[in-house]
């Protein structure tokens, strides 16, 4: 769907194709209205706007010096002229350069429909021609080291992807890897002498890529990026010809892993001869892709965090890990997307999903660990805090009884308990969403509707009312049609009409009179919109009624 706005001095004509066309049978969404050239330029400043329907004749700016400053600000926008037949040859002119079509005065219904079809039909296929899968994927290349890097960070925080999913990102980003694959991964931290070159930081990590992956490409394949701590982290295996023939040697374990630190140190010491600087790594254990990720990382930069300051230029193998680093955080409850990111977005079958796994790991991996429980204990309530004052509102009032155990954390004796009060606690806080959602957008609709009685006097547009309730329009009117059924320009025109029945039956007012107490300015357009929805004019309508 598509926004159109129409620009012309003459109010009445505005008004008759914004508000009696059938804009939505040909892909138009919105309508917005404008009475000279500066009011046009301040909506497409602050809307979304597709077409442009202008006239030529317009005090202070003409509708071609509007289309020049149009396109000067948004070249897809597609403009059509509105023009008498005193100017036709004028706006056959215009057409060689900026307009996509003119239309006659007097302009039929049709024609304007026909004109505008037109338009979004060629508005869809140059979208179309935008997603073109060659555009997409030359797009795809010129992103690709920052592709990889988004999706390596989220494999290091152990962000879940079905088997499908990880698959078809793996080919469609072309990295080497599949599941299941023996890798492993070495930890980068660049050393004191590259801080003195901060500007070139982001070129010396680049640089420090590149090396790697001139050195491993022989024997290994490799996919690497840099983690939220700054570290580079290379995920390396060995290719599969080099594997195969490795293994056909008794001392193939042995082999696999001192090729590997060779490498690595080879890896350490170009680093330092032809980029002046010092690097400190850790080679990981092997493990399964892309199970084995977050363990592997977690236990790389703990590692060699626990060893910067005392040592230089480390090189750090698995078989010198600290054995503490065994007991750890849970994994699942830090992987993103966080439990504050999904409250703020509402996604509640995510959070129930999250925390089910939380729970599920706290049980294999650590039991009933009272630390543990606490662990999870704090990061959940704080959650439910965060969000229930996010709201403004007191976590105790929405709990009720349910709050109670928060004061006593040593009531959580067991992993089953806590589980229990989470989902608990967390169905309560869903369901008082959900009751403040349907309350606060029924407001919204009698608000509306109050505002629109109130001021049916008036001229009263759809981004007047949204203005009044603090909505945006396309927002506003897709809420009001989702609540009552009912599209608001049919709401707003069924009121008017039936507030004109009653007046035309009820009292003596004269035509022009009720036209002015429903907002129409110019009578001949009251009657022209009342004979579309009673098939009569006004003074037929009235001699009905006094027949009867």
């Amino acid at each position: 769907m598509y926004n159109l706005l129409i620009v012309d001095d003459e109010f009445s004509v505005v008004e008759t194709l914004a508000t009696t066309l059938p804009w939505t049978d040909v892909e138009v969404h919105t309508v917005y209205q404008a009475t000279s050239a500066m009011q046009a330029l301040e909506i497409i400043n602050t809307h979304t706007v597709d077409i442009v329907i202008t006239d030529i004749r317009m005090p202070e700016k003409s509708g071609l010096e509007l289309i020049k400053e149009i396109y000067q600000m948004n070249t897809k926008i597609k403009c059509v002229l509105l023009t008498g037949y005193a100017e036709f040859e004028y706006a056959k002119l215009a057409i060689t350069n900026q307009v996509v079509n003119y239309l006659l005065k007097p302009v039929s219904d049709e024609e304007v429909l026909n004109t505008i079809s037109g338009i979004t039909k060629q508005l869809s296929e140059e979208y179309k021609k935008i997603v073109e899968l060659q555009r997409v994927m030359k797009t795809l290349q010129h992103h690709k080291p920052v592709l990889h890097a988004n999706f390596l960070n989220d494999l290091l925080n152990g962000r879940k992807f079905s088997n499908e999913d990880l698959l078809d990102k793996l080919a469609l980003l072309e990295i080497p890897f599949g599941l299941h694959q023996d890798f492993t991964m070495l930890a980068v931290r660049l050393e004191q002498d590259f801080s003195s070159h901060d500007r070139n930081f982001a070129l010396f990590e680049f640089a420090i890529g590149n090396i790697a992956e001139e050195i491993f490409k022989e024997n290994y394949d490799l996919f690497w990026g840099k983690d939220s701590q700054d570290y580079l982290v290379f995920l390396i295996k060995y290719k599969s010809h080099k594997e195969n023939l490795l293994k056909e040697r008794n001392d193939w374990v042995d082999i696999k892993n001192s090729l590997l630190h060779e490498t690595a140190l080879k890896l350490q010491t170009s680093v330092k001869k032809y980029l002046k600087g010092t690097i400190s790594m850790m080679v990981s254990n092997w493990g399964l892709f892309p199970l084995d990720i977050p363990v592997l990382h977690q236990e790389c930069i703990t590692t060699i965090r626990k060893r910067i300051g005392k040592d230089h230029e480390l090189f750090i193998t698995s078989m010198e890990q600290d054995a503490s680093i065994e007991f750890q955080t849970i994994q699942s409850f830090y992987e993103p997307p966080s439990l504050l990111q999904l409250f703020d977005t509402g996604r509640w079958e995510a959070i129930f999903e999250k925390l089910s796994f939380v729970f599920e790991e706290l049980v294999n991996r650590y039991g009933n660990s009272q630390e543990h429980i606490l662990e999870i204990y704090y990061g959940i309530s704080g959650a439910f805090t965060y969000y229930a004052h996010k709201n403004g509102k007191r976590l105790e009032d929405i709990l009720g009884e349910h709050f109670k155990p928060m004061v006593s954390p040593s009531l959580f004796r067991s992993v089953s308990i806590l589980q229990n009060w989470s989902n608990k606690a967390l169905k309560i806080l869903m369901d008082d969403t959900i009751k403040d959602f349907k309350h606060g957008r029924s407001s919204v609709i009698q608000s509306i509707q109050e505002f629109v009685e109130n001021h049916l006097e008036e001229d009263i547009s759809l981004q007047v009312i949204a203005d009044h309730v603090y909505l945006h329009p396309v927002y506003l009117s897709k809420t009001y049609k989702s609540e009552t059924g009912e599209n608001l320009s049919d709401y707003l025109l069924r009121l008017k009409m039936e507030k004109a029945s009653y007046y035309l039956k009820n009292t003596n007012a004269k035509i022009y009179e009720v036209s002015t107490k429903l907002g129409y300015q110019n009578p001949p357009y009251f009657n022209k919109v009342f004979k579309k929805y009673y098939n009569v004019t006004p003074q037929e309508y009235r001699e009905m009624g006094t027949q009867s």
